[in-house]
């Protein structure tokens, strides 16, 4: 959705080193802000597939919503 994980075969990547870690609630944060244009519903289909993705794959960890919100340029 920005700048992090490109596909979601890096998101579950990224989903499984943090559970082998012993992570085990994981936020995704897209950047809420004018240079990567969000809206809600786009963020909650893609951690909806990602947790999918994520499922499938047999990794336990659960994924939240969140958002890195860039407050500087709220001006």
């Amino acid at each position: 959705m920005d700048d992090g994980a490109a596909t979601f075969e890096d998101s579950v990547a990224i989903a499984r080193a943090a559970a082998e870690d012993g992570v085990s609630v994981l936020a995704a944060t897209p950047h809420v802000r004018d240079d990567f244009p969000t809206d809600a519903s786009t963020m909650e289909r893609l951690l909806r597939e990602t947790r999918e993705a994520v499922e499938a794959a047999g990794i336990g960890i659960e994924l939240v919503p969140g958002g890195e919100i860039a407050i500087g340029m709220l001006d």
